[in-house]
């Protein structure tokens, strides 16, 4: 496994809504290419992260700026990058 000189800098769980939360989807394996080694895990976030993760991002973001919340929702609906 991965191993820093501060172990509190690696986060292996997803910020959602100002909370570190575990994925709705388990544990994705992070693996060294070269070798195989498992260097680090991380959350494996769902559809359902992704839409409380947008709507925490729209409750907190400045009014008038440049966002369209209904094709951020609909991306995360249908899993698809936007």
């Amino acid at each position: 496994m991965l191993k820093l000189n501060d172990p509190t800098l690696l986060k292996t769980q997803n910020y959602i809504d100002g909370e570190w939360v575990v994925g709705g989807a388990g544990v994705i394996k992070v693996s060294n290419p070269a070798n195989g080694e498992i260097v680090a895990t991380t959350a494996n976030g769902d559809a359902a992260d992704a839409t409380r993760a947008v709507e925490a991002a729209l409750r907190h973001s400045r009014p008038g700026a440049e966002f369209r919340p209904s094709n951020a929702l609909s991306c995360c609906a249908t899993g698809s990058i936007c």
